[in-house]
């Protein structure tokens, strides 16, 4: 699995645009086949930093989905961002769920 992450933090008079403009994508993103998520994350310390989560079947995927049309209607706010905007592509080998948060709690650190 692919996952990526990108921040950005655009102008506060922008943000509630650019939430809208991601929430525009996040629906149709979600159901393309290959897209385990599309997730866009407030910072509880920075209120105006947004970020933009994707998880895909395929490293293609995600690149079909960055020359997409929809996607290309964020790329001016990511170009205004106030800070640096920042992408993390990880490759996810193993994806756990409750059971690795529950099997933690319940071993003895040695």
């Amino acid at each position: 699995m692919i996952q990526a992450l990108l921040r950005v933090v655009p102008p506060a008079d922008k943000r509630d645009e650019f939430l809208t403009v991601l929430q525009s994508l996040s629906g149709p993103t979600e159901v393309t086949n290959g897209c385990h998520a599309c997730r866009i994350l407030r910072d509880a310390a920075n209120a105006n930093a947004i970020t933009y989560l994707v998880q895909w079947d395929r490293l293609e995927q995600l690149e079909e989905h960055f020359r997409s049309n929809r996607f290309r209607h964020i790329l001016p706010y990511i170009d205004m961002s106030t800070e640096v905007p920042q992408l993390n592509v990880s490759r996810l080998d193993a994806v756990g769920g409750m059971e690795v948060m529950l099997e933690a709690i319940n071993t003895r650190a040695t």
